[in-house]
């Protein structure tokens, strides 16, 4: 009797073992990565991608002097602000955590030269050619060309541009952006608007 009580003992522990053991192995490990590489350069935002995707987490950063962190919607996005590292700590509901460490180095001068692009007196110029810019034009171009090594979302952009127009939508932004697409090509700039899947807009360079 005593033989057997031990014996039941030891299958139960072994049991208890393998549950346990199961269950660490069940538990998700939450993957960290940057779109854009963990080596950034000043100015530049990376979209984080984290998973398992559906969970909500929390983000944060060791050095915010280096790498700010940013919510947009649903994502969230790195900023390089200065030369350095930093660590990204993202932290699920259950405190489950994942680390990623991004490096931040010197920024590259701008990508939109001003002797590529002068807007001025709602004219957009390049070289010798020029076009006439409507009001709605002119603001969305302004804001573009005021920060071009970031991305400014529709919802940004709407926000700045037509500001209380409670009749605007997204797609207003979308018309206007491809009214100043046209416009570019016209002028023989080699300046355009890109677009970042989710993040907003960007100006960019072609090579020649």
């Amino acid at each position: 009797m005593k033989r057997k009580t031990l014996r039941t003992l030891a299958i139960d522990f072994l049991a208890a073992v393998l549950l346990a053991g199961s269950a660490q192995a069940a538990t998700p490990e939450i993957r960290v990565d940057s779109w854009k590489g963990c080596t950034l350069e000043a100015g530049e935002r990376s979209l984080l991608i984290i998973g398992p995707a559906g969970a909500e987490y929390t983000v944060s950063s060791s050095n915010p002097d280096a790498v700010a962190i940013e919510r947009v919607l649903t994502y969230w996005v790195a900023v390089a602000k200065a030369e350095g590292t930093a660590e990204v700590t993202v932290t699920d509901a259950d405190g489950t955590t994942g680390n990623l460490t991004l490096t931040v180095g010197a920024a590259e001068p701008s990508p939109v030269p001003s002797e590529t692009l002068d807007l001025s007196a709602n004219t957009l110029c390049c070289g010798e050619n020029r076009v006439r810019l409507s009001a709605r034009e002119f603001d969305v171009m302004r804001q573009l060309m005021r920060e071009p090594d970031h991305n400014l979302s529709k919802e940004v952009l709407l926000q700045r541009v037509w500001g209380q127009d409670t009749g605007a939508s997204e797609n207003h932004v979308e018309v206007y952006v491809g009214f100043l697409r046209k416009k570019l090509r016209s002028i023989g700039s080699n300046v355009r608007i890109a677009a970042a899947r989710r993040l907003g807009y960007h100006l960019e360079v072609e090579e020649l």
